[in-house]
């Protein structure tokens, strides 16, 4: 797999055993940003009532993000980062399920370890936000 642009100064690259590596440019040198496996399962789960009314969204992270916290934040929460927390899963994934209004689109991004923010590899899109880099869109 090519390098390719993931936002604004970063890149993926293929790992070992099938890992996509997020690389961040600061200042010219390269550091891990986060890791996120190359699966075919989503780490989005969208679960509609029967009216479609609601949606009951399951966000995730794999366990490769090595984080010890992880807050989910946006449109839905006035962008608070800290009042949706993901629980930690026994295998160190992290999930959060919240009901969401159909009908519309929803940017909100991953807060790991209070200060790493991170967009969704599982969103259905991105917009650009006003920080000059993005953010994950969730439609519903």
């Amino acid at each position: 797999m090519p390098n390719s642009a993931c936002s604004a100064h970063r890149f993926h690259t293929p790992g070992p055993d099938g890992v996509r590596i997020c690389w961040q440019q600061a200042h010219a040198s390269f550091f891990t940003s986060a890791v996120f496996p190359l699966r075919k399962a989503r780490y989005m789960i969208k679960n509609y009532t029967k009216n479609r009314n609601s949606c009951q969204v399951t966000f995730q992270l794999p366990p490769e993000v090595h984080a010890d916290s992880v807050y989910l934040t946006g449109d839905f929460n006035g962008w608070d980062k800290h009042s949706l927390p993901m629980k930690r899963n026994d295998d160190g994934s992290f999930s959060l399920t919240l009901s969401l209004k159909p009908g519309y689109e929803y940017d909100y991004r991953f807060v790991i370890d209070g200060s790493r923010w991170e967009n969704d590899s599982a969103a259905d899109g991105s917009h650009p936000n006003p920080f000059g880099t993005s953010n994950s869109v969730v439609k519903v």
